[in-house]
């Protein structure tokens, strides 16, 4: 089943860049070989101006991508992929990937430009959609609400 997987990926991988432009940053295998981001641009938007990945500190490699659309028709549009790694013993991941999102997001004049923040922050936002017990607010769940405030 391993090398179908692979080989399943592969050709979904292929498709993808087909048609769009693709941006990923992963954890290095030895940290967590499973947490990573992608962010994939239609070629259409990058064949009318240009598309880059902005460089981010090591420490969130895998878990925040940030990839700013310039065209010369419409203002810049910067896209901020997030993977905020589930429940963990400390917060720490989650809390310095919040802090480069407000920084990035400061540094944005949100008169001129457009921001797209997308991901998996394995947190909710109301206390009815966590699965387990209904009215218990986990330590993510809070801190991804005041991310949002």
């Amino acid at each position: 089943t391993k090398a179908r997987s692979v080989k399943v990926h592969k050709s979904w991988l292929y498709l993808l860049r087909k048609a769009y432009t693709v941006f990923h940053s992963t954890v290095p295998e030895s940290e967590h070989s499973r947490a990573g981001v992608l962010v994939a641009v239609s070629k259409q938007l990058t064949e009318l101006g240009s598309v880059r990945q902005e460089p981010l500190p090591k420490s969130l490699q895998g878990y925040l991508l940030h990839v700013v659309i310039e065209n010369p028709e419409s203002n810049p549009m910067h896209v901020l992929g997030i993977y905020c790694p589930p429940q963990a013993k400390t917060q720490e991941p989650r809390t310095t990937i919040y802090a480069e999102c407000e920084k990035i997001l400061a540094s944005t004049p949100s008169t001129h430009c457009t921001a797209v923040v997308a991901g998996d922050f394995n947190a909710t936002i109301q206390n009815m959609d966590r699965y387990r017990e209904l009215d218990k607010c986990e330590v993510a769940d809070d801190m991804h609400r005041q991310f949002l405030s």
